[in-house]
């Protein structure tokens, strides 16, 4: 018998956050007893409490895996550290790591000093390896995880085939590439082990991706919102809209009588503040107004999808269904966020792609390049496992554009599910508790709540993932697995990080828009 369940000896914030993502049985171990240590196909170094070296050894030498952060490894394998500065990661060529979205980290890391994988922007190495035994060692630098719990934005580029490069204004780290990072480093370990991996699947049923049309009306008229609702109906869209109530106060019952469309608040006045009491007393009139008109459960958008601490508070307090804020995350799967004094918020954050239609006319693409560009994206998310989550304003939409996107993802037969419903369904998801084993060639799963609608994910190194009911698990010598080549962004991260004038001019336009509205 062979378990496939994962084992960590501190389940920290940071690190619950990336398991939930990514979706495998784990859970805390309260000690590294060998006893402990065998009932897991790996084990998650991340602390120095209540370690047993030769306990450690010997699950090593005995075929076991480990995940373990530089600091710890220094103390338990005697290896040689260093403190670096790490702006970004190059996956590019990488021998492990090169299905991974090269991003920017910002953060000082500690790494092994005889690292192999992972380059930084000098081209040094940020991931070590040790085979011991039968068992396989993967030493990640302490400190990486931690970089999830940033706040902190930046004006990024954004990958494009024009000569000018579409910008926004997002989060500085970017988490999707540390959660990559984990992913692939849990993928080898199981394929040096030769099990497969299992996971829960991050869209319902046996779906790889899911679409959202996501619409910030932004001082919209009625008759722009009338049209692009009209547009939205046709193809079958379940949008969900994210009212700026002051300049629609007096025809919100416009968005009442939408039908299989999403209602949720974007602000009052469009403006995010540095202070608690203004956000609060901000968002709680946007909500006013909103129930005053029957339009209740809502989801949250913040104007130009900025984030800060005293938002978060604001959003919290008043239990919104969920938010999503580029200024925090983007192009990567939904979590809860970290507050202060290392505690969840109660807000679910679901990430979304930042780049809108006006952005890329800002940038010089045209209706062509605006198309390729977005079908580079719907075909980087199919690849890589991420929802399709694009944004637009009513009030500069281009109507042919909508009309090639909405048809497209109708071609590709891909869900169309508002935000609200894709939160409700993952708060489904990450109530599961399950442990999984393989007995005589079969997959045995041990659980507690599960809900029909969320599949299984069986991946293998290199392979495209199977999703497939967990009532309906074959013999693992009968999967039939195919050659992944997963599709990545079209530029390198060393164009992507220089900034331009582009940049700049944006970053004072936004600032002086922010303070006059």
């Amino acid at each position: 018998m062979k378990s496939l369940t994962i084992g960590i000896t501190n389940l920290n914030t940071t690190w619950d956050i990336v398991l939930s993502q990514i979706g495998p049985p784990y859970l805390h171990i309260n000690n590294s007893s060998f006893n402990t240590l065998k009932k897991h196909a790996c084990i998650i170094i991340n602390s120095n409490s209540s370690l047993i070296k030769d306990d450690i050894y010997r699950y090593i030498n005995e075929g076991g895996g480990v995940i373990i952060e530089s600091k710890i490894a220094k103390k338990l394998f005697k290896i040689s550290t260093r403190n670096l500065f790490v702006q970004y990661v190059n996956t590019k060529y990488d021998k492990i790591f090169s299905r991974v979205t090269s991003g920017i980290i910002n953060s000082t890391l500690i790494v092994s000093k005889k690292s192999r994988f992972l380059k930084d922007q000098y081209g040094r190495f940020l991931v070590d390896t040790l085979n011991i035994g039968k068992g396989y060692v993967i030493i990640i630098p302490s400190g990486l995880i931690n970089c999830i719990k940033s706040i902190e934005n930046k004006r990024k580029n954004f990958p494009t085939c024009n000569n000018f490069f579409p910008n926004e204004r997002v989060s500085t780290v970017s988490k999707r590439t540390l959660r990559e990072i984990i992913y692939i480093s849990l993928l080898e370990i199981y394929n040096k082990k030769n099990i497969p991996f299992l996971s829960l699947n991050c869209f319902p049923n046996e779906n790889k991706t899911i679409f959202n049309f996501r619409v910030d009306t932004d001082f919209a008229e009625k008759k722009q919102i009338e049209k692009l609702y009209s547009l939205c109906k046709k193809f079958n869209i379940n949008a969900s809209w994210f009212i700026e109530t002051k300049s629609s106060e007096n025809w919100i019952n416009t968005y009442k009588s939408m039908q299989n469309q999403e209602i949720g608040l974007h602000c009052y006045r469009h403006k995010v503040f540095n202070n608690f009491r203004k956000n609060n007393l901000n968002l709680q009139k946007g909500v006013s107004i909103l129930k005053k008109n029957g339009i209740e459960n809502l989801g949250f958008a913040s104007p130009f999808g900025v984030w800060n601490t005293t938002l978060s508070d604001s959003i919290n307090k008043l239990n919104f269904k969920y938010s999503s804020e580029f200024g925090l995350d983007y192009d990567n799967l939904p979590f809860f966020p970290i507050m202060n004094k290392n505690k969840f918020s109660n807000v679910l954050q679901i990430p979304i792609h930042p780049i809108c239609v006006g952005s890329l006319k800002n940038s010089k693409h045209n209706s062509e390049k605006i198309k390729k560009y977005f079908e580079n994206i719907i075909k980087n998310h199919t690849s890589n496992n991420l929802p399709i989550f694009i944004y637009d304003h009513p009030k500069q939409f281009e109507e042919k554009i909508l009309k090639w996107l909405f048809n497209k993802i109708n071609e590709l037969n891909f869900p169309s599910l508002t935000l609200v419903d894709y939160a409700e369904w993952w708060k489904q998801r990450l109530k599961i508790k399950w442990k999984a084993k393989i007995k005589n060639n079969k997959i045995i799963l041990d659980y507690e709540n599960w809900n029909d609608s969320v599949f299984l994910k069986i991946s293998k190194l290199n392979m495209k993932s199977i999703i497939i009911n967990k009532n309906n698990l074959p013999d693992i010598k009968n999967f039939k697995w195919e050659i992944d080549n997963p599709i990545l962004p079209l530029n390198n991260i060393e164009q992507l990080n220089k900034i331009n004038r582009k940049i700049i001019t944006n970053n004072i336009l936004q600032f002086y828009w922010k303070n006059k509205l």
